[in-house]
């Protein structure tokens, strides 16, 4: 667990989706005020700087506002930084 701001604490990254041996999405989890969600990462937009989310989970009260949190430029520097340190450490030998 990791500490991103005072609301947000990310859990963890796992592979989510591959298609013929190339990494689709990621599993994000994070703690935002105390309840866990669920981002689902298209991998590749990583490259772009727009990321996409095809699937966000959680509690429905704060959801939008998980969301809004992700959309964040702290927020979203911190996501590609994570993605990359992952494809780095279980998916380098691969390409």
């Amino acid at each position: 667990m990791e500490r991103i701001n005072d609301d947000l604490v990310f859990n963890y990254i796992e592979d989510n989706f591959m298609k013929e041996d190339k990494l689709i999405t990621v599993e994000m989890s994070f703690t935002f005020f105390g309840k866990v969600y669920f981002a689902y990462l298209e991998v590749d937009s990583i490259y772009t700087g727009n990321l996409k989310y095809p699937m966000v989970e959680g509690a429905g009260k704060l959801l939008e506002a998980f969301e809004e949190e992700l959309e964040s430029d702290e927020v979203s520097k911190f996501i590609i930084e994570k993605v990359k340190e992952h494809l780095l450490e279980y998916h380098s030998d691969e390409d």
